[in-house]
């Protein structure tokens, strides 16, 4: 009688660890193509390419990771790959505009501020691709290059199909020295199901018309 009613739960049990071993094999097979996709650089000459944004420190100058981005961007620009550099960013808690800083780095580093489109409203990597499908558009740009740190490329890519963009390929900053890497590649695993569900109606139309 006692092995009855100890049954019921023993199965219980089993299938938590069924579902918890199958929600790690998910994670390690989501993250190992995160990291491929991340480092697997297929930079390709386009229209245009686009730096999405990330912190910009008290004193108004970039985060090392955003520096990272700027500078891949200034080493694709000057091997020809892209004449256009669309620079998409928000404004943070310390209260600069992220794109404003992207653009004036840009043009400290050399390329010419007519090179440079700016999207002050890139606050998430969903308005970045609406905001840049509209630039681009009014433009009569196509194919676009995406630079952004490793393990933000394959949400990124995933996010720019979904607005409609045909030829995207990729480059990722160089790596800085911080822990918080590992974060961001954890994070990255909900953060990648929420983005691929989430309707496209949430913050316009792929056009921009929204």
């Amino acid at each position: 009688m006692l092995s009855d009613r100890k049954s019921p739960k023993r199965r219980l049990l089993g299938c938590g660890v069924v579902l918890l071993s199958a929600g790690c094999v998910w994670f390690a097979v989501h993250t190992a193509v995160l990291l491929w996709r991340g480092f697997a650089d297929d930079a390709r000459n386009a229209d245009a390419m686009v730096v999405l944004g990330n912190k910009v420190e008290r004193d108004g100058a970039p985060s090392p990771r955003l520096q990272r981005r700027l500078d891949c961007a200034v080493r694709l620009y000057r091997e020809g790959l892209a004449p256009v550099v669309i620079v998409s960013g928000g404004r943070g808690r310390e209260g600069h505009p992220e794109a404003e800083v992207m653009r004036e780095t840009l043009v400290e580093a050399g390329i010419p501020a007519s090179a440079i489109l700016v999207d002050n409203d890139g606050t998430d990597t969903f308005s970045t691709a609406r905001n840049t499908k509209r630039i681009m558009k009014a433009q009569g740009l196509e194919s676009v290059i995406v630079i952004s740190s490793f393990y933000h490329i394959l949400r990124t890519r995933m996010v720019f199909a979904r607005f409609g963009f045909e030829e995207v390929s990729s480059a990722h900053a160089p790596l800085t020295r911080e822990w918080r890497a590992v974060y961001s590649v954890v994070r990255e695993f909900p953060a990648f199901y929420y983005y691929r569900l989430r309707p496209i109606e949430e913050r316009g139309d792929p056009s921009g018309a929204g």
